[in-house]
């Protein structure tokens, strides 16, 4: 949560933020500004988020294109809500060359990593993930040593349960952890692009 007050024209506007962005994917704006005024706010929509969804006082808005913005022109008025609702679906990066059958796995903007010292196995003892069935699931920190920002549960192909943190938190305490994962059916490795959406941080 936060609020932030900027000038536009001769208005002071201050729009306030609820979320829990990048744990979840649901951003609520409220607009205050000190009368009625004209002005546009735009909307960064991550190109991860396929499937974004906007409103505003309730009333969704169209044109949402993953990888732009999203610009909202009204006339504001104090109380107005906007809701933001990004598509935290999972995505990957297949790996190449030494990372050939590995990917890179986000959910959202965040890395997803194995980390030792939240699982009983070895990093190099991960069971493979299915692509075509994965299903990440929040879990609950654990209690010893600093708890990550984000931990998610998933089912490895031979049963066995894994726990993914965020990158940021991977290593806590030394402990050994990897980013590129075993995943099956997760179809070929792109092309290498300068402007791709990884290198350009779309």
């Amino acid at each position: 949560m936060g609020a932030i007050s900027a000038q536009v024209d001769d208005t002071q506007v201050t729009l306030k933020q609820e979320t829990e962005y990048p744990a979840e994917g649901s951003v609520k704006l409220t607009v205050q500004p000190e009368r009625v005024c004209e002005f546009s706010l735009a909307l960064r929509i991550p190109y991860w988020s396929e499937r974004t969804r906007v409103t505003v006082n309730g009333e969704k808005v169209g044109g949402i294109e993953a990888g732009s913005y999203l610009t909202l022109q009204r006339r504001w008025r104090r109380g107005d809500v906007v809701e933001i609702q990004f598509d935290m679906r999972p995505h990957w990066w297949v790996g190449e060359r030494e990372c050939k059958g590995l990917v890179s796995l986000y959910r959202g903007p965040v890395l997803l990593t194995y980390d030792r010292r939240h699982n009983e196995m070895d990093p190099d003892d991960v069971p493979a993930l299915d692509a075509t069935d994965l299903r990440l699931r929040r879990a609950t920190p654990e209690k010893h040593g600093a708890p990550a920002m984000l931990t998610m549960t998933a089912q490895g192909t031979d049963g066995r349960r894994v726990r993914l943190v965020d990158f940021a938190s991977a290593g806590e305490g030394g402990a050994p952890y990897r980013s590129w994962l075993p995943i099956r059916k997760a179809g070929r490795a792109r092309a290498f692009r300068r402007d791709n959406p990884l290198r350009s941080h779309r």
